[in-house]
């Protein structure tokens, strides 16, 4: 039972994983498959907990995609509803942030900040949160729409020193790329364009490093359908097997029983045969036996019929 289990909770960890390759790859159909066949199996165990997680993977997944937003918007209220404790701030930081997310994608401007603000404060809370750079990115991005570049520079500002202090250098790209955005608002061009240089520079060295990583999950799917091959493969090699198996039977029962058969009527042939072989004997000694009467009656009259003369 215990073994079974584990077994559950190492497919929901894998299928989570072959999920986010395949949403980096931009394979949103695959993607979704496997985060459905996670969720399931999460939900049949119940103990292992990762249905928020999954979810808020789905939702990060079509956010910023415009005509699936609201199915975004689904998961990610989903997930909420599934937190089943008050202090997990950064999971429901993220589903809100995928919330804003989709409003954002739909220029909903006056809900997205108020999701991604709503996720700020709880990332806020949290020591060492994950994606609170991102948050901030949108946040700044969000401001430069607006024209607001005083706070694009804030949040922007925010995001690179984040992203300097855990070395995210697609962060830092992003976050040069906003800043060189609010210099040209303001007319401070030279800034711009230094800035606008940076985040390129940045963003070749991520694109090289993405490559890379790409290449490698590439591999890691190819390898795991290749697996899969081979592991319908043997299913089926040991269904036939047990067809076989199964024939193989059926027919030592069927010989078995013909032979079982013969047995019987040739021992019954050989019963019959005995009593009628025995019967013969029988009849040829009563035979004889009528015989010698005969002759004994013969020589009986012969005496009398003597006599009588």
């Amino acid at each position: 039972m215990n073994e079974s289990r584990n077994d559950s909770m190492r497919l929901i960890y894998g299928y989570n994983v072959l999920g986010n390759i395949y949403s980096r790859l931009d394979d949103f159909e695959n993607a979704e498959a496997y985060y459905l066949k996670a969720l399931g199996l999460n939900r049949a165990l119940p103990e292992y907990r990762q249905e928020s997680v999954i979810l808020n993977n789905l939702s990060a997944m079509f956010c910023n995609l415009l005509d699936k937003s609201d199915i975004a918007v689904d998961y990610a209220n989903e997930g909420l509803k599934a937190i089943e404790t008050d202090d997990m701030h950064d999971l429901r930081g993220y589903l809100l942030a995928n919330i804003g997310g989709a409003y954002d994608a739909v220029k909903n401007q006056n809900e997205a900040f108020r999701y991604y603000h709503s996720a700020r404060e709880l990332l806020e809370k949290e020591k060492a949160p994950i994606n609170l750079d991102e948050l901030y990115i949108s946040l700044a991005n969000l401001h430069l729409i607006l024209n607001n570049p005083d706070s694009t520079y804030y949040y922007a500002g925010k995001a690179k020193k984040m992203a300097n202090k855990f070395g995210s250098t697609e962060i830092q790209s992003r976050a040069l790329m906003s800043l060189s955005k609010a210099d040209s608002i303001h007319g401070d061009y030279r800034s711009a364009l230094i800035n606008y240089q940076r985040s390129i520079a940045l963003r070749d060295s991520v694109w090289n490093l993405q490559n890379k990583n790409r290449i490698a999950e590439l591999k890691i799917i190819y390898e795991t359908d290749i697996k899969t091959a081979e592991n319908q493969l043997l299913s089926e090699q040991n269904q036939l097997k047990t067809r076989i198996i199964r024939n193989q039977r059926h027919l030592i029962y069927a010989i078995s029983l013909i032979v079982a058969l013969i047995i019987f009527f040739s021992f019954r042939e050989y019963t019959v045969k005995r009593k009628i072989l025995a019967q013969k004997k029988e009849i040829a000694k009563k035979n004889e036996q009528l015989t010698d009467l005969n002759r004994t009656k013969d020589r009986f009259f012969s005496i009398i019929a003597h006599d009588l003369r």
